[in-house]
């Protein structure tokens, strides 16, 4: 038989032909007009329906769906099948593997596992982890790690190797942390759980854990819970000012410990966020001009701030420090030892949070500054990144005098370049000049604030009541009482630690710089 014609239709009759000429070692192919990407093959001296459908994790890859037995209508059906599994970024091959030899999905699952190498759960997350160690933080490399071994929906995977767990099973798995109602949780642990798995299907690895590549392509979670019992949604809004004043209030009162206090007050007084905050060096601030010391410029290195994906990755996010702000980095820098100076952590970490533990990082730890926050009556939340940089966005604009959109300058970690591609690459002026009319404004705000927050209330004054206050915050009434107690019966100042001197200046009044 010679080659059909490409518009030929292909039938019974013309497979049958087509294995006649596969035995006379003929050799052609037909795409099926019927089926855009289907086509009979005889090659070999075999027949073979063939499908290439569209493009799976980039690449272009020829199906094979069946031999001469498989009729025409079934080979489209079996086509169709596949070009929708490929549509939805799914990997047919086990679809297509139970069409083709009639192994259940199950089976396959069964025989991949015995037969090719893999890791367990728990030791692919640590391999994870380890190999990620160089180019992530150590907070998000805490987070992927209590994601992915503390999420419940995610424990009946430990145990089993990796490549048992099925798309279906990680998905079934989100649904039920959605189901659960907190808010966009399941869209985190869908993230987290997809990154580790294109980890473990990259083909550095692939052949140790026998991860399909792309493993959970296209994958989407559902839309948050939106009617679960007792959730009160609320719109934001511009921030109450109150809140913000009582911060910068008790900040300054020194009832919190020494470094705390100046760290809190560095969070306002640059609306920068507690890690970058932290992690100040000496090296990051240099005087905005050398004449004048009451103005610093702060460089922002990415590795302390959500990096700037728009311009050079190497590129410091620059905040000028004014008044008050300023005087806290001259403040800092006194305190260094020359041991400290060398290190230039502006925050040293003071001691391990164990005996004979190595702290993580040798700078305080971003949880000293909030657990302190937390530990402020009548601040609870106003000092989160989020709403204290809404505060500034919106009485910025409302009382501050900035033009629409110009807060970025200051807030955007790409310098408020956005997508403007001249901004980005060409115009890298830093606009400092504007940005110290701006953070001038924002520091003689903070204090107008500061002063109306004492004047309304006698506690901000009252240094023994608000230090007591705070600590009941922080520790519970009952450790208060406690505390109490147990400084009368040793006839101390309930200050005091037993065998040592009252701490004047409150630097040892909570856990200032423990790891």
């Amino acid at each position: 038989m010679t080659k059909p014609g490409p518009e030929t239709r292909i039938t019974a009759a013309t497979v049958a032909a087509a294995f006649r000429d596969a035995r006379l070692g003929v050799e052609w192919e037909h795409p099926d007009p019927e089926c855009p990407g289907l086509t009979l093959r005889v090659r070999g001296y075999k027949v073979s329906w063939s499908f290439r459908g569209p493009r799976l994790a980039g690449k272009n890859r020829r199906w094979y769906i069946g031999d001469h037995l498989v009729a025409p209508k079934d080979a489209r059906q079996r086509a169709w099948q596949v070009r929708t599994l490929i549509g939805q970024g799914l990997d047919p091959t086990t679809a297509l593997t139970e069409l083709v030899t009639g192994v259940a999905a199950a089976q396959q699952l069964e025989l991949r596992v015995e037969n090719k190498p893999s890791w367990e759960w728990l030791d692919a997350i640590t391999r994870f982890l380890a190999d990620i160690k160089a180019d992530t933080r150590q907070a998000t490399r805490d987070d992927y790690k209590g994601t992915l071994e503390n999420t419940p929906e995610l424990k009946p995977f430990v145990g089993r190797k990796v490549c048992d767990i099925t798309r279906g099973e990680i998905m079934a798995a989100i649904e039920k942390v959605r189901k659960r109602g907190v808010k966009t949780h399941h869209k985190k642990v869908l993230a987290v759980t997809r990154r580790f798995f294109n980890w473990l299907g990259n083909d550095i690895r692939q052949d140790k854990t026998s991860v399909p590549v792309n493993f959970l392509l296209g994958a989407k979670a559902g839309n948050a819970e939106r009617n679960v019992p007792g959730r009160r949604v609320m719109n934001k809004g511009i921030p109450d000012v109150h809140p913000i004043g009582r911060a910068l209030a008790i900040a300054r009162s020194g009832v919190l410990g020494t470094l705390p206090s100046l760290g809190i007050q560095l969070v306002l007084g640059s609306v920068s966020r507690r890690r970058g905050v932290v992690g100040i060096r000496t090296e990051d601030v240099h005087p905005y001009h050398a004449h004048d010391p009451k103005i610093f410029n702060w460089y922002q290195p990415p590795a302390f701030r959500k990096t700037a994906d728009k311009i050079q990755s190497e590129a410091a996010h620059q905040v000028p420090l004014v008044g008050w702000a300023a005087e806290i980095i001259t403040t800092l820098e006194k305190r260094l030892s020359e041991d400290e100076w060398k290190e230039g952590w502006l925050f040293p970490v003071a001691r391990p949070r164990r005996v004979g533990q190595e702290p993580k990082n040798p700078y305080m730890a971003e949880d000293t500054l909030n657990s302190n926050m937390s530990a402020m009556p009548g601040v609870r939340g106003a000092l989160s990144p989020h709403a204290l940089r809404r505060a500034f966005g919106s009485y910025g604009s409302k009382v501050g005098k900035f033009v629409e959109g110009e807060s970025k300058i200051i807030l955007d970690h790409s310098e408020g370049v956005g997508d403007d591609v001249t901004r980005g690459h060409y115009d890298l002026d830093p606009r400092m000049e504007r940005k110290v009319e701006m953070m001038t404004w924002w520091t003689k705000w903070l204090d107008e604030q500061c002063a109306a927050a004492i004047a309304a209330d006698r506690l901000l004054s009252d240094m023994e009541s608000l230090r007591q206050a705070c600590y009941i915050a922080r520790y519970g009434q009952d450790r208060w009482d406690a505390k109490f107690v147990k400084a009368r019966k040793l006839g101390i100042d309930v200050w005091q630690q037993p065998g040592r001197a009252v701490v004047p200046d409150g630097d040892e009044a909570f856990d200032e710089a423990a790891e």
